[in-house]
């Protein structure tokens, strides 16, 4: 028996990088941090679907929906991480973040770039163990959203 174009496997490829520097700009004991994370995807015009549904998913930015499907993306973090001492007698690790996020992603076996940004500020803070994260954005369309999330380091 043949197979059919429909039942044929089709070889893809897919490779994705990120780079994640941290620079110490003011203090000495908690300095004030610059963050940035960028990164970039790469996949041939064979993806199936259901990757190139994760690779969307992955590549998403704060304050945005989803990107949908995704073949390519470049996508970049540019935090400002600021210290500040709480008035309470615990460990001292809580942040305040400035941020902007920005991605260009195309779907597969389509030449135009979707575009998407979003600015945005908030809260980091250890309680218990546990890594907090609480972001309020406004995106290009100009609309706010909020996000929570668990981790200490570009995690949303």
């Amino acid at each position: 028996p043949s197979l059919s174009d429909a039942d044929t496997i089709v070889p893809y490829a897919s490779a994705s990088t990120t780079t994640r520097q941290l620079f110490p700009l003011f203090g000495t004991q908690r300095p004030i941090l610059l963050a940035l994370r960028h990164s970039l995807t790469a996949s041939t015009n064979s993806l199936p679907r259901h990757v190139s549904k994760a690779i969307g998913t992955s590549t998403n930015i704060r304050g945005k929906s989803s990107v949908g499907h995704v073949a390519s993306a470049v996508r970049g973090t540019t935090e400002l991480r600021i210290p500040f001492q709480l008035p309470l007698n615990v460990s001292q690790d809580a942040s305040l973040v400035v941020f902007g996020d920005w991605i260009l992603a195309n779907e597969p076996n389509a030449a135009a770039f979707q575009r998407k940004s979003c600015l945005g500020m908030g809260l980091r803070k250890t309680i218990q163990g546990i890594p907090l994260q609480c972001d309020l954005t406004i995106s290009d369309e100009g609309k706010i959203r909020s996000t929570f999330g668990l981790g200490s380091d570009f995690v949303f």
